[in-house]
């Protein structure tokens, strides 16, 4: 059943600016994330890993979100700052 609501969401969604180190063939395993500290830009890509059939009720409702760095710059910065 369409919704016109959703619709409109996936629209303005869509008008958002892609990055230029997004995926070319539009994969979606990971999501491109920029995030400015002072001057420094850090680039960031995002996963979440799920369980797709677990045995146990409570493993059901675990997900796991993952930034990882998406240059060398952000690694290092990083890096720097693990206290």
């Amino acid at each position: 059943m369409p919704s016109e609501s959703l619709d409109a969401l996936l629209a303005e969604a869509e008008a958002f600016p892609h990055p230029e180190h997004a995926a070319p063939d539009g994969a979606t395993f990971a999501l491109p994330m920029q995030q400015r500290v002072g001057a420094t830009t850090l680039r960031l890509f995002s996963t979440v890993a799920t369980f797709g059939t677990p045995l146990d009720v409570a493993a059901s409702e675990l997900a796991i979100e993952t930034f990882l760095p998406a240059d060398a710059a952000t690694r290092d910065w990083l890096a720097e700052t693990d206290d």
